[in-house]
């Protein structure tokens, strides 16, 4: 199981010449998403939310077509997948034709938008162009626009930030 938690360090900045694709997502995904996030929330005590985007990849850009909600173990400043129900996860994506290409979490109120270490070295399967959206405020007030959130990049290795610019060039709500 993958455990996270709050030990942060500083973040590393995406290459602004980076090249990377776009990202289209409907009003309908936001929307859901946003409800999957939320849904981990306990009666009165907030915990923190986990979905996966899954997208159809369309002439080297993804249109996001799902979101999922991972079965997991949350607290209000963690949360665990066990693996075998990621690669179940990632069975269903490939029958479909799909492709994981973002994971969103919520942290707590007045966190920093910034991974952990324990995100850094063991979430969820980092692959090459993975995005990873980190929501603040237990994603209570939603995930628009996205530039409020902490959006990163997984490239050489390592999670880079992207820049503001880099997230209003790259991501498309349609």
């Amino acid at each position: 199981m993958v455990n996270f938690n709050l030990v942060n360090r500083s973040p590393v900045e995406a290459d602004q010449n980076l090249s990377l694709p776009k990202v289209f997502i409907s009003d309908d995904i936001i929307t859901e998403t946003e409800a999957l996030l939320l849904s981990y929330t306990k009666a009165k005590e907030n915990h923190e939310g986990l979905v996966y985007w899954a997208a159809r990849n369309k002439n080297d850009n993804f249109e996001v077509i799902k979101a999922i909600a991972p079965r997991a173990v949350t607290t209000a400043v963690s949360f665990r997948v066990n693996s075998l129900d990621n690669a179940q996860i990632i069975t269903e994506l490939n029958k479909d034709e799909l492709v994981l290409i973002a994971q969103l979490h919520t942290h707590p109120f007045g966190s920093q938008l910034i991974h952990s270490l324990t995100e850094e070295e063991i979430g969820f399967m980092p692959f090459e162009g993975m995005f990873s959206i980190i929501v603040p405020d237990y994603g209570q007030e939603g995930i628009l626009p996205l530039e409020e959130n902490g959006i990163f990049i997984f490239h050489n290795g390592d999670f880079q930030r992207l820049s503001l610019q880099q997230v209003q060039s790259l991501f498309k709500i349609k």
